[in-house]
């Protein structure tokens, strides 16, 4: 019983991890569940365009790294708890949880007519595709009207006078899951009639 006792559960894998884009921060703000027998979690960053990795630490089930704009990064989280073995404190971890995200393109919005706007974008280096949102509403509403591989996509049915705003994010598709960029900026346009 006595060495049961100094044994630390393992933590298990990180879950509802949550992002947030700082878009003009260069910026992404993460949390995710808190694991009841952590001590604390390392934050791996890996920047596709770079081929480099970074490494941080959190006290806590959130954490906010910086980004370069147009770059996919895979984020891994995973927990550790902490031992004493000889005098040394030493720490055991649990498995990563991944996630593949960047920061928003910026999005330039040209060639409009009077029922259509084409956005273009610059590419995101290491995404897959992208998906592009409109919705009269800057915080509710925003409906799919394209997914491209392409950095540019013609946003048609739209009504003169009304404002729109519209958003693109990053997808990565990873042994057949689809992981998205988070969109917190949008972009307003409106069409004169």
């Amino acid at each position: 019983r006595s060495v049961l006792e100094k044994c630390p559960t393992l933590p298990g894998k990180a879950t509802g991890i949550q992002q947030k884009s700082l878009y003009t921060a260069r910026r992404l703000q993460l949390s995710w569940k808190a694991e009841e027998t952590a001590a604390g979690y390392q934050i791996e960053t890996y920047n596709y365009r770079t081929k480099k990795k970074t490494v941080s630490g959190s006290r806590g089930p959130y954490s906010t790294v910086p980004m370069e704009q147009d770059t996919l990064y895979r984020v891994r989280i995973r927990a550790y708890t902490e031992l004493w073995v000889n005098g040394q404190r030493k720490r055991l971890y649990g498995p990563y949880a991944a996630i593949y995200t960047a920061l928003e393109p910026r999005v330039i919005l040209t060639g409009q007519d009077k029922n259509s706007v084409t956005a273009r974008w610059t590419e995101v280096y290491g995404a897959d595709s992208y998906a592009v949102f409109v919705s009269m509403s800057q915080k509710t509403g925003y409906r799919r009207v394209s997914v491209t591989r392409s950095p540019e996509a013609v946003i048609e049915g739209l009504r003169p006078g009304i404002r729109y705003y519209v958003l693109v994010r990053a997808n990565k598709r990873v042994k057949g899951v689809l992981h998205r960029s988070p969109a917190t900026y949008t972009y307003p346009f409106r069409i004169d009639a």
